[in-house]
């Protein structure tokens, strides 16, 4: 007969030990008590013997007892739970144990076994219960003793290695894994022991013997056991494995980070090399973007380079690489910047790894993170082993704000100090190549710099005669000099970049200088942030821009054709050809380590831009189908960084065709003056602008020196400006006085106006135009001005004076005619022509203040024209100007009196010949005899035609320069003009020979006549 269990007790198997025993005899009356009775009751001995078990009861419970004596008599015992009244009268809720308690021979008996459950709610469930609760728990729990062995374990524990928990007895934490950082943990289970506070939430990175390869974490709590009298009996500990709530941090981190650092600017190769910085090493050990050579040059891929069969290969360029644990080759850096840019990002020192995977895994954080923290460290720093560390969804939530990266840059601000967000990006990089731009992420971004000098960005300088000279040192704020610097591979023969803006000097052929400049030479924008001792380098770096030619058949060209992602779990790279190239590593690696693979597609607005190479060595994990869904999430906002880059690329050289085809790209060679000349854009992104510059060669060996400006900035200001210039120079052509030019420039913007409407906008009209004539033969200079400043006049001892020079209204606006000044310049004499630009402190300025400022420009001597030049516009312009600048400076030159030659003539028939005779001997003298049956004809026909039509004095005159002028003056006020006579025709013939027999011919009006003058070339006489 078994003892009845009404509430289950028999099975709570609670402790004797904790128990209150006491004895009734067959009545129920209490004979004997104990001190845990009295304890548990408040009843002393003598009052609780004799008394019937009711007595102790509740009153609800009081009835039950005859009933409960019944069973125990019928069931050999019971036990149950009942309601006990202290001697306080306060009730007990207890659970009851009756058992025969029967001697030989002597009445019945009963032990009593009462437990409290009313202090102790856990005891409401059975032992077995809670031992199946502790052996069976899913979460690892473990006790150590003061000593920190392992006295008890469970079976959870164990499948995280390190043997079963009878294996674990009296080892320590450091022994059942070895791969953790038993050191940090065993620190905290002291701190337990010796304070008493319990630790939560304790965050714990590393690789567990169960995964060797994977990096996993784990979330420990701590809590010390002591015994009734509060003395520490050891360490009770639970561990919980929070590997994919840490991964999906260190994802969205990554996310994160990459919304944030690619796409800093719009350099094709920059942002194609972020994406690699990005992914080292917190996501792969080697990455490289390989990039259709299309894309590099800003054009649409062609369709033939994607749909090609399988068994085709395609020609790819190296855009990006990044191999950790190789020291990244340091930027070339200007020596100084222009005013107002904003300081290039230090370079950063090589050292080890500060991101995810090179991080210890013994890293330890001693308090919770915050979101940012989590968004942030995740991934650069493992989330290691911090107490209280968030552990719910809603923390995960707080973490992810690298999901909403955009992955347009326009807009997005980047931070300082963020992986080459301080960077010189908006430079060109070392090579010059076409493309790279200031950044798109607003005013704030420290990429945003100048553009640099590159073919048809702006005017090319120009020296004494146009003569090309690829040696010219260097202009100030920061332009580099021409010798070569290594670029970001290592490479020399680059050139340095120029952040001095989207300026360009007349000095040099841009071929000659940009010689790289050229799709497929990127160059390398990393090596800002991270410190990780990864680098762009090896075979095929990035900055190298080699060819990479992946085999037909390969998974680089299947992957391309197809637009799918492809991987492999391990494969031996030192014997896959195509993996060659990124196959640097540090020398403690084996080369035949198995590495797992991973490509994915630069995919972006349905078009296929290249792929994109992720690797990991063997000691990490292979990629899974979670880190294919990151990498094709991290590349395709790369992707569509990489698209608007080129199409800015696209758009921006489109702008410098037009901006080649408005600006000169080498100003005429001519023995008249030595020029200079800077252009400096408001608009650095297109590097476009409404200011132009000019230097016209006339007749008679003079020039015309042209400065002016359309308002407004950008393409629409450079267009107008382009026909403002070109009716400039059609003007010019005609030999008109310089405020007749501009008279004619005056009537033509406005009927352009008119004709235009007023929504065009900008117009020309409002454009201002300088324009000055000068003279090498004597030195006369003639100028006249439409709403522009006078030039200023550097003299040859020094002295610095402006040009008196009556203004004239701006063109089309309407007013009083155009007036002129003329002047004698020494020889030596430098002539600065500019725009209002150059003298204006944001937008207005002062001309007294401003004057007394260039005054002060112009007297710092430089060794030339070109320094001097380049001088002015670096003391007076800042590196983003507000209005367009440019600046064109001429030294004057004479003609040395034995260049030219003057005869007066008489109005006789009879002086032809000995005029003929006289320019024949002049050549002789000059060594140009070869030219003497040519200048005879010349000189033959224009005296004859002066005697024949004109009136008053008639003059001869020969200049010999870089051509043979032959000029004939006299005093009539009729232009002649070319006949095309018929063969019965007797006259009308003599200017059709000049035309022939000349490079170009043409009349000059005077106020005293007007002069007919021919050219010859003197370096091909047939010319």
């Amino acid at each position: 007969m078994g003892t009845h269990d009404e509430d289950g007790v028999a099975r709570r198997r609670f402790d004797v030990a904790d128990a209150a025993p006491l004895l009734l005899d067959g009545r129920g009356v209490v004979t004997s008590w104990t001190r845990d009775a009295e304890r548990l009751l408040g009843y002393p001995s003598p009052e609780a013997v004799g008394k019937d078990l009711a007595g102790l009861l509740t009153h609800a419970d009081a009835g039950r007892v005859p009933d409960i004596l019944e069973r125990c008599r019928r069931d050999g015992g019971w036990s149950g739970l009942l309601s006990a009244r202290r001697g306080d009268g306060r009730p007990v809720p207890v659970m009851a144990r009756f058992t025969s308690a029967d001697e030989p021979g002597a009445p019945s008996r009963w032990l009593v076994l009462l437990n409290e459950t009313g202090d102790a709610p856990g005891w409401t469930m059975s032992r077995f219960v809670l031992e199946q609760m502790l052996s069976g728990s899913p979460i690892g729990i473990a006790i150590v003793d003061t000593d920190l062995r392992f006295v008890w374990s469970n079976e959870a524990l164990a499948r995280f290695g390190g043997g079963r928990p009878g294996d674990r007895l009296g080892l320590r934490f450091a022994d059942v894994q070895p791969g953790l950082d038993a050191e940090a943990a065993e620190a905290q289970m002291r701190r337990v022991l010796e304070s008493g506070e319990t630790v939560v939430g304790y965050e714990h990175v590393g690789h567990v013997r169960a995964a060797p390869h994977r990096e996993t974490a784990h979330m420990l709590s701590f809590t010390r056991l002591e015994d009734e009298h509060g003395n520490a009996m050891g360490v009770y500990y639970t561990v919980v494995d929070i590997t994919d709530r840490h991964r999906a941090r260190q994802r969205l981190a990554l996310l994160d980070r990459a919304g944030r650092r690619i796409g800093s600017s719009l350099d094709i190769a920059r942002t194609a090399q972020e994406l690699a910085d990005v992914a080292v090493p917190g996501f792969a050990d080697a990455v490289a973007v390989d990039l259709l050579e299309p894309v590099l040059r800003g054009a649409e891929p062609a369709p033939g380079l994607t749909t090609a069969g399988p068994e085709d290969s395609v020609p790819l360029l190296r855009a990006g690489l990044r191999i950790a644990g190789i020291p990244r080759p340091e930027r070339p850096v200007p020596d100084s910047d222009p005013p107002g840019s904003p300081p290039p990002t230090a370079p950063t020192p090589t050292g080890p790894a500060t991101d995810a995977d090179d991080t210890p895994p013994t890293a330890t954080r001693p308090h919770a993170p915050t979101a940012a923290e989590a968004a942030t460290d995740t991934a650069e720093t493992p989330a290691a082993n911090r107490p209280g560390a968030p552990t719910t969804a809603g923390d995960e939530g707080a973490a992810n704000t690298g999901g909403r990266a955009n992955p347009h840059p326009p807009g997005a601000p980047t931070t300082a100090g963020d992986e080459g967000a301080a960077d010189t990006g908006g430079r060109a990089d070392a090579v010059g190549r076409p493309g790279a731009a200031p950044s798109a992420r607003g005013a704030t971004d420290t990429d945003r710099r100048p553009a640099p000098n590159r073919p048809g960005a702006t005017d090319p300088r120009i020296t004494a005669g146009g003569a090309s000279r690829a040696d010219a040192p260097a202009a100030a704020e920061g332009e580099a000099d021409t010798g070569e610097w290594a670029d970001a591979a290592g490479r020399p023969g680059a050139h340095a970049p120029n952040a001095g803006g989207a300026e360009a000097h007349t000095n040099a052929d841009p071929t000659d200088r940009h010689s790289t400049d050229r799709a497929g030479a990127p160059v390398a924008a990393g090596g800002e942030g991270g410190g990780d001792g990864s680098a762009a380098a090896g075979g095929g770096a990035a900055g190298d821009g080699g060819a990479v030619r992946y085999p037909a058949g390969s998974p680089p060209v299947r992957c391309l054709l197809t637009g799918q992602p492809w991987r492999a779990e391990r494969l031996d790279a030192s014997a896959e050809e195509w993996l060659r190239d990124m196959e640097a590593r540090p020398e403690a690696a084996s080369p035949s380590d198995p590495a797992g693979v991973l490509i994915v597609p630069v995919r972006a607005r349905g078009t296929t831009l290249g792929v994109t190479t992720f690797l990991r060595r063997r000691r990490r994990e292979p990629f899974d189908a979670d880190d294919v869904a990151l990498a094709e999430d991290l590349v395709s906002r790369a992707a569509v960084c990489v698209d608007n880059a080129r199409r800015y690329t696209r758009e921006r050289d489109a702008a410098l065709v037009l901006q080649r085809s408005l600006l000169p790209q080498r100003l005429p060679e001519q023995d008249a003056v030595e020029v200079a000349a800077c252009y400096r854009p408001a608009d650095e992104l297109t590097g476009l602008g409404g200011d132009w510059y000019d230097l016209i060669p006339l007749s008679a060996a003079r020039v015309a020196l042209v400065v002016g400006e359309v308002p407004g900035h950008g393409i629409d200001a450079a267009a107008a400006m382009g026909r403002v210039r070109t009716a400039v120079r059609t003007l010019a052509a005609l030999d008109l006085p310089p405020e007749e030019v501009l008279a004619h420039l005056d009537d033509l913007v406005a009927r352009m106006s008119r004709e235009e409407g007023r929504e065009a906008s900008p117009q020309a009209q409002g454009a201002g135009c300088v324009y000055v004539v000068y003279d090498p033969v004597d030195g006369r200079c003639a100028m006249a001005a439409a709403g522009h400043p006078a030039p200023a006049v550097v003299l040859p001892d020094g002295r610095i004076t402006f040009v008196d020079l009556p203004q004239g209204p701006p063109l089309g606006a309407g007013g009083p005619p155009f007036e002129s000044v003329e002047t004698v310049l020494p020889e030596g004499s430098t002539l600065a022509l500019h725009t209002d630009g150059l003298l204006a402190q944001g937008e207005e300025w002062a001309l007294d203040t401003d004057r007394t400022r260039l005054r002060q420009a112009l007297e710092r001597r430089a060794d030339t024209l070109d320094l001097r030049c380049q001088a002015v516009i670096d003391a007076l312009v800042p590196a983003r100007p507000f209005d367009d600048v440019a600046l064109l400076m001429a030294r004057t030159r004479r003609l040395s009196a034995d260049r030219v030659a003057e005869w007066e003539l008489p109005a006789d028939p009879a002086a032809v010949s000995e005029a003929r005779r006289t320019a024949s001997r002049r050549l002789t003298e000059w060594g140009l005899a070869e030219l003497s049956f040519t200048t005879e004809l010349v000189v033959s026909e224009l005296v004859t035609n002066a005697i024949r039509y004109a009136a008053g004095p008639i003059r001869l005159r020969l200049i010999r320069e870089r051509t043979l002028v032959c000029e004939v003056f006299d005093g009539g006020a009729t232009a002649p003009h070319l006949r095309h006579p018929r063969t019965t025709d007797e006259g009308g013939r003599g200017l059709l020979l000049v035309s022939q027999v000349t490079q170009r011919w043409g009349t000059r009006f005077l106020p005293e006549g007007k002069i007919i003058w021919a050219e010859q070339s003197v370096t091909d006489p047939a010319g």
